[in-house]
């Protein structure tokens, strides 16, 4: 049997997690206001710019790598996110975003390269298309550098139903136990 010994990683990382802003063109029930109402607007490009600018120089002088998680809403809905991501990625940054994967296939295709981590969320009772979600999904699997994460989201009132086809009672096995 091999055995793990040591895992040499002289890469240290300086973790920025950012909420863009929180407009998102999935409206889910179980998603609270603060993910998709709205009401946070996505600042300026050239203001996000500038502060990814004095986070690299910054990191850069502590011997960091600047590690950028996106979310929102989704963030793939900003005009200017592959521009952002590019940039990020041309000065040696990484990359990792939350996204429902509804871009199309075109825009994942031309993006992968400048992400380094995708987390898609599976929303069962609004996805709008499974066979373009797969497709997404193979697109980042394929990809190198792209780390793939699905989550799956559960209406908690369709819990039973989605979970298996077989649903069990939760509240028996609970209080057997």
């Amino acid at each position: 049997m091999n055995k793990l010994l040591k895992i040499n990683n002289d890469k240290a990382y300086f973790g920025i997690n950012w909420a863009l802003m929180n407009h998102c063109n999935y409206k889910c029930n179980y998603c609270h206001s603060d993910l998709n109402g709205g009401t946070i607007k996505h600042p300026k490009y050239e203001e996000v710019i500038f502060f990814v600018k004095k986070i690299i120089e910054h990191s850069s002088k502590l011997r960091f790598n600047p590690y950028f998680e996106f979310g929102g809403g989704e963030v793939t809905l900003l005009r200017y996110f592959p521009d952002l991501i590019r940039y990020i990625c041309e000065h040696q940054g990484l990359v990792s975003i939350i996204s429902n994967g509804s871009k199309s296939l075109k825009w994942w295709e031309q993006n992968v390269q400048f992400l380094n981590g995708v987390s898609l969320s599976y929303h069962v009772n609004d996805i709008k298309s499974e066979t373009h979600f797969i497709k997404v999904a193979k697109i980042l699997e394929a990809s190198r550098i792209t780390r793939l994460h699905v989550n799956v989201m559960m209406d908690p009132s369709q819990f039973e139903g989605k979970c298996s086809p077989n649903p069990i009672d939760i509240k028996t096995v609970t209080s057997s136990t």
